[in-house]
């Protein structure tokens, strides 16, 4: 059987046994490559050693495939980019060869595998980085295994997989070429996982969430914070100081006094799974308030308002204790603030979520800075710690 003819034969029944891996698969074309050892992807075409997929079983060119196909769907062809190339092979075929052996397949000799399937790439590639460099063993004839009677007398060139690989992955290394490489395999993505869906295919729970952060990464919930109280103070504005920027264009417009916020409102939630992110709270809230003008009114409440203190930007950084205990209810903070006559340009809520809360929205912007992830408030919007 012709080589390519195998990979193909091989690509098939990818389809048929593991149609999420063999439709992945379909994204890539075959390009021989008698210059490389095993198997090598940019993200773009899938290149390999017509000596190398002759010696493998078929088992193991399914398995093979799965594994080159695996680098880019976990974006290892743009994450690498800059690192030690090597190393950064060894690392992504760690976690790769530990996700197709949770899912049967078939790898060939030596494939690199520790039984440590928790780690990320870029936690591998450290690791690698800070063992002692170990003399380099000679090849057996086809790439696989260590050990042989050859001697590797060629320089490796870049780009190359060691003896033993499953496939290398070759990072762009160029801004614009890993923004397009990116874009492509979230598209990929996409649609795999879109006839997945119809077909009820089985997605590997290996993978799953890589993918779901590829194509829905979680922003820091810091800079949601920044933002939002950013947009709150976006309301403020002063027609006795034009904004220069249109004056050129014939427009007279007021300036934004973004550095101007009135009154905040910041409550604390007293109850336990709170405590531990008393002191990152503390710290994010201090920066970002420490950019404006504005009056704090400090809040803590469990099933009642226990303290308020009322604090300026003279007074950071917070300084937050848990005060109080019991259970939680919402309502107490938003009644509160209105029988005490607050107009806050926004509320911002720590908790944990698990209490009471109003049946209507507030008349100002609210947001609820959760220590769980598994709930999200009906009302105001809701980040996590």
């Amino acid at each position: 059987m012709k080589t390519k003819d195998k990979l193909l034969q091989a690509r098939s029944l990818l389809l048929l046994d593991h149609p999420f891996f063999g439709l992945l698969a379909m994204k890539m074309p075959f390009v021989p490559d008698a210059s490389i050892e095993t198997l090598l992807t940019d993200g773009d075409e899938i290149r390999y050693n017509p000596k190398h997929v002759s010696s493998l079983s078929m088992a193991q060119t399914i398995g093979t495939l799965a594994h080159i196909t695996l680098h880019p769907a976990l974006g290892h062809t743009w994450r690498g980019s800059g690192l030690n190339h090597d190393a950064w092979n060894k690392a992504c075929d760690y976690v790769v060869n530990e996700t197709l052996l949770r899912e049967d397949f078939e790898l060939p000799k030596g494939f690199l595998t520790d039984g440590r399937s928790n780690l990320a790439a870029e936690e591998r590639y450290a690791l690698i980085r800070q063992q002692p460099a170990q003399p380099q063993s000679k090849p057996q004839p086809g790439g696989k295994g260590k050990g042989g009677n050859k001697s590797n007398k060629k320089k490796k060139q870049p780009g190359k997989s060691d003896p033993g690989r499953c496939g290398a992955v070759t990072p762009k290394q160029d801004k614009k070429s890993n923004k397009k490489q990116k874009a492509k395999w979230k598209v990929n993505i996409a649609q795999v996982l879109d006839q997945m869906r119809r077909t009820q295919g089985d997605i590997p729970d290996s993978i799953k969430k890589d993918l779901e952060d590829l194509l829905n990464p979680k922003i820091p919930w810091a800079v949601l914070l920044r933002d939002f109280v950013e947009r709150s103070a976006k309301n403020d504005y002063n027609w006795n100081r034009p904004n220069r920027r249109y004056m050129q264009t014939g427009f007279v417009l007021p300036s934004l006094l973004s550095e101007e916020l009135n009154d905040i409102v910041i409550a604390v939630d007293t109850s336990g799974s709170v405590i531990d992110k008393l002191n990152d709270f503390a710290t994010e809230i201090s920066g970002v308030l420490s950019s404006y003008q504005t009056r704090i009114h400090l809040l803590y409440c469990d099933a009642a308002v226990h303290t308020h203190q009322q604090l300026t930007t003279q007074d950071l950084p917070l300084k937050l204790q848990a005060i109080g205990g019991g259970g939680t209810n919402f309502n107490p903070v938003f009644d509160y603030i209105q029988e005490h006559g607050i107009t806050p340009s926004c509320l911002i809520y720590l908790t944990d979520l698990l209490g009471s809360f109003p049946t209507t929205e507030p008349d100002y912007p609210l947001l609820w800075v959760s220590s769980l992830s598994d709930k999200k408030a009906p009302i105001g919007d809701t980040v996590y710690i």
